[in-house]
């Protein structure tokens, strides 16, 4: 009779474990928030990646933090943030998950990211938050650099001509001559102009790329920061030209 109670006894214990070890495997991945109640409302959006019994991070790319959480051991289906807050994973089904904390509860389904992948994507939002940090400020444009693409003929005498025209010196179609001074924070890319008028777009800032809204619209600006105290943006147009507006950290007021 003993002997049977223990053999019930290890079956229900290897079960347990081996439940327990299915749903840290079943994690795996990435996931994205479907519904998000969050008491900061910052961000509309998460995305959660595990990998190996762990929430590598939990990110955003709305909100005053694109990086919220990092490195939390997953234990009995649950984890505690750096400020001490515990959040419980319920598994609804093969691609959903419900996370529940205090004032805080998320959707989440599965994403297509493996989780091979998930260290280049965690490293994006890093990498961005980085970025945005060193760009929130004043910046004054210093210079416009015209090139002409490597698929344009460079010996073109037309092309030479708008080398050196200043017609298609502009940033989202305003003339480099007119801005005053860009300014960034952690939510707007603020175009100010020399008659005193401003010019707003709420962004979400890539690694190489900043995505700036304007009502319906979506403009992408290629980025390259060069020190602490410069950066440059990179426009394109039609006739096979491009142009480096080069833009120097202000720290006073302009």
């Amino acid at each position: 009779m003993r002997t049977y109670v223990a053999i019930i006894f290890i079956s229900i214990l290897q079960l347990s474990c081996s439940k327990k070890d299915s749903d840290g495997a079943f994690l795996n991945g990435e996931w994205m928030s479907d519904s998000l109640k969050v008491k900061k409302n910052d961000h509309w959006r998460e995305f959660l990646y595990f990998k190996n019994g762990k929430l590598l991070a939990q990110t955003t790319w709305w909100g005053q933090n694109y990086v919220l959480n990092k490195n939390l051991d997953i234990q009995k289906n649950q984890f505690i943030d750096a400020k001490g807050n515990i959040y419980s994973i319920n598994i609804i089904d093969s691609l959903t998950i419900e996370v529940k904390g205090n004032e805080y509860y998320g959707r989440f389904i599965r994403e297509q990211v493996q989780s091979e992948n998930i260290d280049t994507a965690i490293n994006e939002f890093e990498q961005a938050q980085k970025n945005r940090n060193q760009l929130i400020g004043n910046w004054k444009i210093i210079k416009a650099e015209k090139k002409l693409r490597s698929d344009a003929d460079q010996k073109d005498p037309i092309n030479q001509e708008f080398l050196k025209s200043t017609e298609f010196e502009k940033l989202l179609d305003i003339p480099t001559s007119s801005i005053n001074h860009i300014d960034l924070d952690q939510e707007n890319f603020t175009i100010h102009l020399k008659n005193g008028k401003n010019i707003q777009y709420p962004y979400i800032l890539r690694p190489e790329s900043f995505d700036l809204s304007s009502e319906d619209m979506i403009f992408n600006l290629k980025y390259k920061i060069e020190s602490l105290h410069q950066f440059r943006i990179k426009t394109y147009n039609t006739i096979g030209m491009y142009i480096d507006i080069i833009f120097v950290k202000q720290y006073t007021n302009p």
